[in-house]
């Protein structure tokens, strides 16, 4: 690393299981009802965003439901438009000496969903 890569670490972006499963049902959810080219643009507005978590993703809040997890839980929001719906993507960082620090997408919520229980945050956390 070159001058003030040092200080500020480009962090590896991985997706648990239950992560991918979210993304794919909300593809479907808006092919089925905008059409696949909506849900498209969706999911691609959504990789850019998370993407964008390779760069100081300890600057995201703490998720609302932090404390029912074993680990530190970050959210970031996506919407898609101005006026569209919210969606919720949780996130842990870790940091391995022998590896490059990692931010683990752990889950994509629509904001609209109830809260997620401690047994839903045990499924989330089984699901690596």
């Amino acid at each position: 690393m070159r001058g003030n890569d040092e200080q500020h670490p480009i962090w590896a972006i991985r997706f648990n299981r239950r992560a991918r499963s979210d993304i794919a049902a909300a593809w479907r959810h808006f092919a089925g009802t905008a059409g696949e080219e909506t849900a498209d643009t969706w999911q691609q507005g959504l990789d850019a965003e998370i993407a964008k978590l390779a760069q100081f993703p300890a600057s995201r809040p703490l998720a609302e439901e932090d404390k029912l997890f074993r680990e530190s839980v970050r959210r970031m929001l996506y919407r898609r438009t101005p006026s569209g719906p919210a969606y919720r993507v949780l996130f842990v960082l870790r940091e391995n000496p022998d590896d490059a620090p990692t931010v683990t997408i752990i889950h994509i919520r629509h904001d609209a969903q109830k809260p997620i229980t401690r047994k839903e945050a045990r499924e989330i956390e089984s699901s690596e």
